[in-house]
């Protein structure tokens, strides 16, 4: 299915745009956003990254990055994809926050003339910013800044480490935190310091909730990764916050839960019902295993692992019959308390062989051999309603009952076919009675009788 997923007409691509096979998508899910959901007062423009390896002319290694070789946003000047990205937004006086890779002093000017202040990190060696506020030494907690004619301050504050700000809404104000170290001292920083954590905040657990339960695989199609981060990752995200905002009653349901239940509205949409912090019920506890087999590293002629006795039962046998009778027995045990049903589950085991995936192939063992995907039910392809599930497992299990059946009944006639044919051809063989006789190849050689009667 994945080879036929497409977002846009190849033959229709224009050649300068580069994220053309995804354009269209990341449009409609833009304005689908917009018209949900207006942003408040703060906004936060941060990248947004996707883990790619293949051969793409815009990737980029980033090294301190969790995913260093990636699929970047950061493609174009900072200033114009801001500019870009808040053009809706400008001139209703919201407060921009960014890192220090889009922070300039230059975007500041142009955001005071359309009515919108700046608040991020900026690095040291930006243009214009002056030195003495680059190069005057610190103490820890201590905060110095400068602030231009038009009103941008750049200020820089000592904790662990130095802090480069650039605002036009704050001044160099310390306030309390309401925290407390180790040592139950009051933790005070900077107002501006404040602020910018939180309003960056947002976007690092937008991003641990993408990562939980991410459904990005391994794909040498870009787009693939791009469009599968976008619809199930950054969506599904918003979708989460969306909802936890409308229904505060279900504050505490988890990311995982609330995909779970996400796609249980997908599969059976008549039986939607509320979603509910509750997790799902917790399975029974299996009852405690009797029969285990010893692991060992020793491999036969084909590679593979000797089977080993079941040390629970040896240990249990070898107390009242001694170790001999022991080895002998434990060899036998089955997982199934009735040893003789084995034959009953390989229709099962044959099922779940065929159709998994081995990780030398990438590919089931139908697959292999037929070249197309094994048939799943219809009944398990598209359930008219929510299923049950004992009666499902009793419906396959009759299913495979009734196969089984006749494959042993299409073996009994084969077997009876055969020993008719092994009768008919020993009979044929028993009524034949044929003289044989031996030519050697130099009899025309002798020449004389007596040679002829002696030989």
């Amino acid at each position: 299915m994945l080879n036929f997923w497409h977002f846009s007409n190849n033959e229709e691509a224009p050649p300068e745009d580069r994220i053309y096979k995804v354009r269209t998508l990341i449009e409609m899910l833009v304005q689908r956003y917009k018209e949900i959901m207006k942003p408040d007062r703060r906004i936060a423009v941060d990248e947004s990254m996707v883990p790619f390896r293949g051969r793409l002319k815009f990737r980029q290694y980033l090294p301190l990055k969790k995913h260093k070789e990636n699929r970047n946003w950061r493609k174009d000047l900072a200033t114009h994809v801001v500019l870009n990205l808040l053009k809706n937004y400008l001139d209703s006086g919201r407060i921009l926050i960014s890192d220090n890779f889009y922070t300039n002093i230059p975007l500041a000017h142009e955001l005071l003339r359309r009515k919108t202040h700046s608040l991020g990190t900026i690095r040291k060696y930006r243009k214009g910013i002056p030195k003495e506020i680059v190069t005057t030494k610190l103490n820890k907690g201590e905060v110095t800044g400068k602030e231009d004619e038009k009103g941008v301050m750049i200020a820089r504050w000592k904790d662990k480490r130095d802090v480069l700000i650039l605002s036009t809404h704050h001044t160099l104000e310390i306030v309390n935190t309401g925290k407390k170290n180790r040592k139950q001292e009051e933790i005070f920083k900077p107002q501006f310091v404040v602020d910018y954590n939180g309003g960056k905040g947002g976007i690092d657990i937008s991003d641990q909730l993408s990562s939980y339960s991410t459904p990005v695989r391994k794909s040498i199609r870009w787009y693939h990764k791009l469009a599968t981060e976008v619809l199930f990752g950054t969506t599904v995200v918003n979708a989460f916050v969306l909802y936890k905002r409308l229904r505060p009653q279900n504050t505490k349901i988890k990311i995982t839960r609330f995909r779970e239940q996400l796609i249980d509205g997908f599969l059976f949409s008549e039986d939607l019902q509320e979603l509910s912090s509750e997790e799902p019920t917790k399975p029974i506890k299996k009852k405690k295993i009797s029969h285990v087999l010893a692991e060992t590293k020793d491999t036969c002629n084909r590679n593979r692992k000797i089977r080993k006795r079941c040390y629970m039962c040896y240990d249990k046998i070898s107390s009242m019959h001694g170790g001999k009778a022991a080895a002998k027995m434990t060899k036998k045990c089955y997982v199934s308390k009735d040893g003789n049903d084995w034959d009953e589950f390989l229709n099962f085991a044959t099922y779940c062989c065929n159709t998994h995936v081995h990780k030398s192939t990438s590919k089931t063992t139908f697959e292999l051999v037929f070249g197309e995907l094994p048939k799943i039910p219809n009944l398990l392809k598209h359930p008219q309603q929510k299923p049950n599930y004992s009666n499902l497992a009793r419906e396959l299990t009759s299913k495979l009952q009734t196969i089984r059946e006749a494959a042993k009944e299409n073996q009994n006639k084969s077997k009876e076919k055969k020993a008719t044919l092994d009768e008919i051809e020993a009979e044929r063989l028993e009524n034949e009675n044929v003289d044989v006789v031996y030519i050697p190849p130099d009899v025309d050689e002798l020449t004389d009788q007596e040679d002829i009667d002696e030989y």
